[in-house]
């Protein structure tokens, strides 16, 4: 089977992800057994976190120019 490279989904491992967003790697493993954080997925043993679904984490958390509480990953319902 042979995939697409300009379509294939990039992945970012969990020290990417703690480097990007500087904190440890524990803090993302918390973050997982507690349902929080950005969407993994797991191959085998190892931990990845999809690029595209990161950035979109990411930008959910940011603050300002709109009425989100800034914490990424949770859910804002607008009152």
């Amino acid at each position: 089977m042979r995939m697409d490279t300009v379509n294939a989904p990039t992945f970012l491992t969990p020290k990417q992800i703690s480097d990007s967003l500087q904190i440890s790697i524990r803090t993302l493993e918390d973050w997982r057994t507690r349902g929080y954080g950005p969407p993994f997925l797991t191959v085998g043993r190892h931990v990845r976190y999809p690029l595209n679904e990161f950035e979109a984490w990411v930008a959910a958390g940011m603050k300002g120019g709109d009425e989100s509480d800034g914490v990424c990953g949770s859910a804002h319902t607008p009152s």
